[in-house]
């Protein structure tokens, strides 16, 4: 597996936030976990990037702990994520936004930087190149000059995503990536995340509007911090704790 937590739990004074969670996100797969507001999703994925540390539990990605890591290590060994609100600097445009986020993986040092050597104009190349890859699937090319602060919100969220991709991630974590975006944005954005798991990126996404299931191979569904189901969404659907989780009654009801 590529990510895989055992007995994680997180307790907030006497809340446990996450509770005993065993979760498993193989190679390759998109994995949707979802769950209703406030059941410990996005509390999952801080736990995850080290912006948290378990009260409880044990979080491996390929197979090495990483329970307490710092984020900027857990960044560095391959895991990327984006936050509901998007976090970007305001007043530098799009591509700049995109190429200040390979920062995670420094390509030179302090002294090349100062005297501007030519290996440090050789890497800038380098990182200016990376940049516009991203910039093309992701689909910014159109606002590559536009100003953070200025950006709809729908393509606010993309250049999230994108700079979460400068860090190279082997996986990367999407909390709610299409939440408030309009239909056509969320039809976009759809796209480019089939485009980025073409690359072979493995995805943990964290969503609230359904039309994302089209996108998971499996969903792993939370309420009160407890996992109370695991699979394919059809199966998961079927589910009465599922049912009662979101509707709040069972078949008898």
């Amino acid at each position: 597996m590529l990510l895989e937590t055992k007995a994680l739990t997180k307790h907030f004074g006497g809340l446990a936030a996450v509770s005993l969670l065993d979760m498993s996100v193989g190679e390759g797969e998109v994995v949707g976990l979802i769950g209703p507001n406030g059941a410990g999703k996005t509390t999952i994925l801080n736990l995850i990037t080290g912006f948290l540390r378990p009260s409880h539990g044990h979080i491996f990605f390929q197979e090495k702990e990483i329970s307490h890591k710092k984020p900027h290590t857990i960044a560095r060994l391959g895991i990327g994520r984006t936050f509901q609100l998007a976090y970007l600097f305001p007043d530098f445009t799009v591509f700049e936004n995109i190429a200040a986020s390979f920062h995670v993986h420094p390509r030179y040092g302090f002294w090349e930087a100062l005297l501007n050597t030519a290996s440090c104009q050789e890497k800038e190349r380098y990182i200016e190149e990376q940049a516009m890859e991203i910039l093309h699937l992701v689909g910014l090319e159109p606002v590559r000059d536009v100003l953070g602060k200025n950006l709809p919100h729908g393509y606010q969220k993309l250049l999230s995503m994108a700079r979460a991709l400068a860090v190279k991630p082997k996986l990367l974590l999407l909390d709610e990536p299409i939440g408030g975006m309009s239909p056509q944005e969320i039809v976009f954005a759809m796209s480019v995340i089939e485009k980025i798991r073409a690359q072979g990126i493995t995805i943990l996404l964290v969503e609230h509007n359904m039309k994302i299931r089209s996108l998971c191979d499996r969903m792993v569904v939370i309420n009160f911090g407890t996992k109370i189901a695991d699979g394919p969404m059809d199966e998961v659907r079927q589910n009465q704790d599922v049912i009662n989780a979101y509707f709040g009654r069972d078949d008898a009801a």
